[in-house]
């Protein structure tokens, strides 16, 4: 089989060609972005845009059969790119020989539940998507953050609309945790590196992590792994509570209410003293713990457990 990884320039294309370098399933790797990344491995590179590329005859000419998708336009490009991109690439799949293409997702997508959400958990209802003032939705979708969130929700409704059709394409939708490394880059490494840990006082928030390692081998297992199809949620085991994060960090908890948390942190951000802004705090606090049976039966379990990932990466910090 031939891979292509879209976006592999990015934190978790990345990954996935340096463990590509150690176990290599595919006869050919493609990897496509719009800059060159930093390792290659064993991937030939494709410096394209997929919003310009004709992506049938990308697939044809490499001989694809397998697709990890990771390509992301940014905020910058609006909601509505990433799921157009999407909806392109599943059209032209089937016709050029495709056999699986693979959609990392986030715990963003379901709707707050008492329990861990499984995969048929109710998602979130899109406030971009909805009837109404479409512009004002959109403005605040950006000021709290949510661009990110309502790509991945368009992305997934496309993936849903594609499934009724019936398509012999096996589309796998990997629904990860934050996903987190020693490389202290992110807005989610300085959300953990800070000096407080901000939460609401009103409700209890879990949250889950996945090494990056374990992040990179499960997803070329989405990829690799016989019989696959559907959603399938991807975390460390044991959701961890904000005042267990605080323990394993040694890090302080304020709680406060949500109007008091968006102004306290809108503003240490614009003056410069916190290294995240409101929006990166609202998606890691969007997050859903997620029940991972179903893919610990289909993939195995992921090495480390999210207490363990948690205690790696300040131990490489």
């Amino acid at each position: 089989m031939n891979l292509l990884i879209t976006g592999v320039s990015g934190f978790l294309g990345q990954a996935l060609v340096k463990r590509l370098m150690h176990t290599n399933p595919f006869m050919r790797t493609v990897g496509l972005d719009r800059v060159r990344p930093t390792v290659l491995g064993p991937a030939h590179f494709i410096e394209a845009d997929l919003r310009n590329t004709d992506i049938g005859d990308l697939l044809l000419i490499n001989d694809i059969q397998v697709v990890i998708h990771l390509a992301v336009t940014g905020a910058t490009a609006g909601a509505d790119a990433d799921h157009e991109i999407l909806r392109r690439l599943l059209e032209v799949a089937e016709p050029a020989g495709v056999k699986r293409i693979v959609v990392p997702s986030r715990d963003w997508v379901y709707a707050r539940a008492e329990a861990p959400c499984d995969e048929e958990s109710p998602l979130r209802t899109s406030i971009v998507t909805g009837t109404g003032l479409r512009a004002r939705r959109r403005r605040i979708a950006a000021w709290m953050g949510w661009a990110p969130v309502e790509a991945k929700l368009l992305v997934e409704t496309t993936i849903s609309e594609y499934r009724l059709l019936d398509e012999a394409v096996e589309v796998v939708t990997a629904r990860l945790c934050s996903v987190i490394d020693s490389g202290r880059s992110r807005p989610l490494d300085a959300i953990l590196s800070a000096k407080w840990l901000f939460g609401p006082s009103d409700y209890e928030l879990f949250f889950q992590f996945l090494n990056i390692d374990d992040a990179a081998n499960l997803l070329l297992e989405c990829a690799t792994t016989e019989g696959m199809d559907g959603a399938y949620n991807i975390a460390g085991g044991e959701p961890l509570s904000l005042d267990t994060i605080g323990g394993i960090l040694e890090k302080r908890v304020l709680r406060m209410p949500k109007p008091l948390i968006r102004a306290t942190v809108g503003g240490l951000s614009r003056l410069g003293l916190l290294g995240f802004g409101l929006g990166d705090l609202v998606r890691i606090q969007l997050g859903m713990p997620m029940c991972t049976d179903k893919a610990a039966d289909a993939l195995g379990q992921p090495t480390l457990t999210s207490r363990q990932a948690l205690a790696l990466w300040r131990a490489r910090g």
